[in-house]
């Protein structure tokens, strides 16, 4: 493991940290350092954003929960989230899936550029700035609005 972590900060990476639970047991590995321009190590300790790559594993859940019969993709988020937003009951599980949901991105403002991300960073985002229009009318993860492509055979629905 550590060749391959000291194979990633060579090429890809500029640090890399690792951590696997088991049962009991944790093991750590670290390679790479912290800060550009720093000699510091990736601290043992570390937190990173996972960021885009935990949508998967979201959904790989939620559909699990789905198969189940626990959760049901059409009811509203409210069933299962109450209070969580304003106005959250206008959205369904579905929506929350297809990111149709209408809820803002507010990653398309924070991370525009370098620049952008450090003066935005810690802005703090108020519930009713999460709305930005009517579920199902626009994809929350660009500015486009949801294209349709319904044929005689399938629909967005059916997914």
């Amino acid at each position: 493991m550590r060749r391959i972590l000291d194979g990633w900060t060579g090429t890809t990476a500029r640090g890399v940290q690792v951590r696997i639970n088991a049962d009991d047991r944790e093991w750590q590995a670290r390679s790479g350092t912290a800060r550009t321009g720093s000699t510091a190590p990736v601290p043992r300790d570390g937190t990173f954003r996972a960021g885009s790559v935990t949508k998967t594993f979201v959904a790989t859940a939620l559909l699990s929960l789905v198969g189940e019969g626990r959760v049901v993709l059409d009811a509203p988020v409210t069933r299962y989230l109450p209070g969580a937003l304003p106005d959250w009951d206008r959205s369904t599980v579905r929506n929350l899936l297809q990111h149709t949901s209408g809820l803002y991105n507010y990653t398309l403002d924070v991370y525009v550029s370098s620049a952008d991300f450090v003066r935005k960073r810690f802005k703090h985002w108020e519930p009713a700035d999460c709305w930005r229009w009517p579920p199902g009318t626009r994809c929350g993860s660009s500015r486009e609005p949801v294209m349709s492509t319904r044929t005689p055979t399938t629909s967005w629905s059916e997914w």
